[in-house]
């Protein structure tokens, strides 16, 4: 456990480092600022290292098992269509892509 740990640790430590050094501006005019540069661009996690889920599995409500009543869910109507998509599932994705009512929607936490 330590072991991966530290593993993540150096690998963070190490994306930080290069992002001082190459300071990325994405096409902003960064040339009128009062924070130096480097702390405009500070990334806690790699770009691309939150998978998002496409196209999730619907299951209709009455099948559900895992569920709680009062567990938290960000829902989505369209049309004739709704979905549920719970939070607790968003926490480890945060976006979720999908077709609701044959319309293409990304759901985002």
């Amino acid at each position: 456990m330590i072991r991966i740990l530290l593993s993540s640790l150096k690998r963070y430590a190490s994306c930080f480092f290069l992002l001082l050094l190459t300071t990325p501006t994405w096409g902003f005019d960064l040339t009128r600022h009062s924070a130096p540069v480097p702390a405009l661009s500070i990334q806690v996690v790699p770009k691309d290292a939150i998978p998002a889920i496409d196209n999730p599995e619907v299951v209709p409500a009455s099948e559900i098992d895992d569920l709680a009543p009062e567990e938290q869910v960000i829902g989505v109507v369209i049309g004739d269509e709704a979905r549920a998509y719970p939070i607790r599932i968003l926490q480890g994705h945060e976006i979720v892509n999908d077709d609701v009512g044959s319309r293409p929607i990304a759901v985002t936490w």
